[in-house]
């Protein structure tokens, strides 16, 4: 089972930096192919026959992993019915990292509003290949969540939940990648309480503030 005790994500060699050209739109093959370099391996969490568990490279949040699937699936909108009982494996999967990293982050991080509240899901336009899944807390708290466009993809549905893609994909439920779309194309606002920020250093100073208001009722 995993890990409930996930090591700091390690600091990205240079050669390692995922950049948003055509040439590194698929740098999340090389955690899937055997063998792995050293500096490949050091972000490994955890890997069974179907998964491997990485560390973003770029953590937008105290937690940031990544689930990447063995089976080569380029993204979610090529998911089919046939990738059913993988997406079951992969809910189990996180089900679990999920239990395990919120009693975690609850021992570790008890002053750090958002630490212990898990998302998993998938961008519904990723920028990388192959298929993966974001398990992410709501701290949004490390240097690394930059940009509205950060916050807005991790904090909006833009990051499609796990339950509402396996529910397409059973054609239970309408697509929902559409109007997920247009959710990072809005202003810039805390998505708990909806009050516009003027930048984001303004938003992350406000966001543990808004956390503690929030669970209060005020």
């Amino acid at each position: 089972s995993p890990s409930p005790s996930p090591s700091p994500s390690p600091s990205p060699s240079p050669s390692l930096k995922l950049t948003l050209d055509a040439h590194a739109r698929k740098a999340l093959l090389m955690y899937v192919r055997e063998p792995r370099a050293p500096e490949v391996a050091a972000y490994v969490f955890y890997e069974d026959t179907d998964f491997v568990v990485i560390y973003d490279g770029y953590p937008k949040a105290l937690v940031h992993l990544l689930v990447l699937p063995r089976a080569r699936i380029r993204g979610p909108r090529q998911l089919r019915p046939e990738h059913l009982p993988l997406l079951e494996k992969l809910q189990c999967l996180t089900d679990a990292l999920r239990a395990n990293l919120e009693a975690q982050q609850r021992e570790r991080y008890p002053d750090v509003p958002g630490a212990a509240a898990i998302s998993v899901g998938f961008h519904a336009v990723p920028s990388l290949e192959p298929l993966h899944c974001h398990v992410v807390s709501a701290d949004f708290s490390t240097a690394r969540m930059k940009t509205k466009h950060h916050y807005l993809s991790f904090a909006t549905g833009f990051l499609v939940p796990l339950e509402r893609v396996r529910s397409w994909v059973s054609a239970e439920a309408p697509s929902p990648f559409e109007a997920a779309e247009r959710l990072v194309k809005g202003s810039l606002a805390c998505q708990r309480c909806k009050r516009p920020m003027a930048t984001m250093p303004a938003l992350k100073a406000h966001l543990p503030r808004c956390w503690v208001g929030v669970r209060s009722g005020t």
